[in-house]
């Protein structure tokens, strides 16, 4: 997304879903906006977001780059992934938590999390990304190429092998509220093929320049 020049603004879990082929993907880009921002300087500064997941530039309102508040936010999302708690109210230095944890003391903050047998890799990444001044966090590079994401992980077949379960009780549970509500929430397979705003027989191919006006600006060249 960052190398297409656009900046996602509300990464969360909720914004996280898993297909049936159980690929991971990204969604939700009503928040999404060019790199360059709409002054083209490199910085945008509408306060928006979800509180838990928002950088210490957004919530103190200052001008503030896309990349860095995205990757803020993937660090959020991590610990919030492995924690299965939220670890903060809000990212300011009035937060008690979030001062341990971007203080010098970092150590006290993560001493109750321990004996989930968090590793320190997992540790240090998080520590870092979630660091109050933007300009010490690392880049997506350096996340990338951080020990704890180089690490052993399971295939995509063990991944599916053990996520099958969750899948269709998913589903399960869909069909069931589906049928209780009498409301379809399944996506049509003509999505994205027709503009939202009709027109002739409400059918209409999708609209590509309507949208881009609407929704993001070109970065620079």
């Amino acid at each position: 997304m960052h190398a297409a020049g656009i900046a996602h603004r509300d990464i969360k879990p909720e914004n996280i879903i898993l297909t049936e082929n159980f690929d991971i993907k990204l969604i939700d880009l009503g928040y999404g906006i060019s790199l360059a921002g709409r002054m083209n300087d490199g910085f945008n500064r509408t306060t928006l977001g979800t509180p838990m997941y928002m950088a210490p530039e957004i919530v103190e309102k200052a001008p503030y780059q896309g990349s860095d508040v995205d990757l803020f936010a993937l660090g959020v999302t991590l610990m919030v992934a492995r924690l299965v708690a939220y670890p903060f109210n809000v990212a300011s230095m009035n937060d008690d938590k979030y001062k341990l944890l971007a203080g010098e003391n970092s150590a006290m903050f993560w001493k109750s999390y321990k004996k989930m047998g968090i590793s320190d890799d997992f540790i240090h990444l998080v520590t870092s990304m979630l660091q109050h001044n933007a300009a010490s966090r690392p880049t997506m590079a350096d996340v990338l190429g951080h020990k704890w994401m180089r690490g052993e992980v399971i295939t995509k077949e063990q991944f599916a092998d053990h996520c099958s379960a969750f899948m269709e009780k998913a589903k399960a549970d869909r069909i069931a509220e589906q049928t209780a509500t009498g409301v379809d929430y399944s996506i049509p397979s003509s999505a994205g093929k027709a503009n939202r705003r009709g027109g002739e027989e409400d059918v209409m191919t999708f609209d590509t320049d309507y949208y881009m006006a609407h929704a993001f600006k070109a970065a620079p060249e």
